[in-house]
């Protein structure tokens, strides 16, 4: 299956809680105004130009949605999806710091949506309704990933009903 999109989690270590040993990351997520996902948290990405490499999209993707050039973004696999509503699709997923010096005020507003930083246990709180259904799932994957992996998720609808790992192979993106 050929992927169209990619998307970036960019991650900065959490300076809220003093004390917390090892500070926990906090992600720039972006609150979306279009389908699909529109009014869900998300990582920033989107399609792929023809051309492009997937590095080369998500690296413009992140400049156009966030103003951000960021110096090291780390491919952590891909992202697959079937649905009984439209045709099965799949993006690469990318990782990225945003070094510590510097600063990234919002929430900022922009023409995709409302970027904000969330941290991760308000992510992954199974009472969070305002996250894509996938990402609980997928984030903590990727961001342990030492080497790329692909994670397959099917829905009914919009509901996530299976997500389940699957090999990766070996080509690098």
């Amino acid at each position: 299956m050929e992927l169209t999109y990619t998307i970036c989690f960019i991650y900065r270590e959490d300076k809220g809680e003093q004390g917390r040993i090892p500070p926990a990351p906090e992600f720039l997520l972006l609150n979306r105004v279009k389908p699909p996902w529109m009014g869900m948290w998300n990582g920033v990405g989107g399609k792929i130009e023809p051309g492009e490499a997937p590095l080369e999209s998500v690296e413009r993707e992140i400049w156009e949605e966030t103003g951000l050039t960021l110096p090291l973004v780390r491919p952590a696999g891909r992202i697959t999806w079937e649905t009984d509503a439209h045709p099965p699709g799949g993006m690469y997923a990318f990782v990225a710091p945003l070094p510590a010096d510097t600063p990234y005020p919002t929430p900022c507003r922009t023409e995709e949506g409302v970027l904000d930083w969330k941290p991760l246990d308000w992510i992954l709180d199974s009472r969070n309704q305002g996250v894509t259904p996938n990402l609980p799932y997928c984030l903590p994957k990727l961001m342990a990933a030492v080497e790329p992996i692909h994670i397959h998720c099917t829905y009914r609808g919009q509901q996530l009903v299976d997500v389940h790992m699957l090999p990766h192979p070996v080509k690098r993106v």
